[in-house]
């Protein structure tokens, strides 16, 4: 479903896994951590940008509900670069990125700030090259219109908790309710 056709409770579902992978990326053991950030020591996007260690984990613990640990990640746009496009029915793994902003002020004055926006990307073994024939002989790669994204999805008793628009990780229980929305995704995949 695409980004413009989502109602709000699909927006809200969206926003709550993505709050939550961030929360459980965070709070990953100090040992666990290292461990992760050395067996990824090496990933990075196809453009050969070097991951933050928070997208690494992040990146990590999606691909292992999916069955792999990432090699090489990218957006749908950059895989179609270099001659790849993602296959039928692949998940997509959700990472940050930074955004920067430019506001002029009334008195003529110009301030940056900085804020990150989410992304999917997928991982090389999750792309084939263009026009390449599946085990059915059709190609199994998608267009653009096809892109299934991994989503981490809430339980009905977490989202009824919350009488908010959105929770902040300063209310109470959000801990806790994006803990069982993270074991909640990874029993489901």
């Amino acid at each position: 479903m695409g980004k413009n056709t989502l109602t709000p409770e699909e927006k809200r579902e969206r926003a709550d896994g993505r709050h939550a992978l961030a929360f459980n990326a965070k709070n990953v053991e100090p040992k666990k951590k290292a461990g992760i950030l050395a067996a990824l020591a090496a990933l990075q996007t196809i453009e050969g940008r070097v991951l933050s260690e928070k997208n690494k984990v992040m990146l990590y613990l999606q691909a292992q509900t999916m069955g792999f640990t990432p090699t090489k990640v990218g957006g749908f746009a950059q895989w179609r670069k270099v001659g790849r496009s993602v296959k039928v029915g692949a998940k997509g793994m959700q990472m940050c990125f930074p955004m920067e902003k430019t506001e002029e002020k009334d008195d003529g004055t110009t301030t940056k700030s900085v804020h990150f926006a989410w992304t999917t990307v997928w991982d090389e073994t999750q792309t084939a090259q263009v026009g390449t024939a599946g085990a059915g002989g059709e190609d199994d790669t998608i267009d653009k219109h096809d892109v299934v994204t991994l989503s981490m999805p809430v339980t009905p008793e977490t989202k009824a908790k919350s009488k908010k628009p959105r929770w902040k990780p300063t209310d109470p229980g959000y801990d806790e309710a994006m803990q069982r929305a993270l074991a909640i995704a990874l029993a489901s995949h």
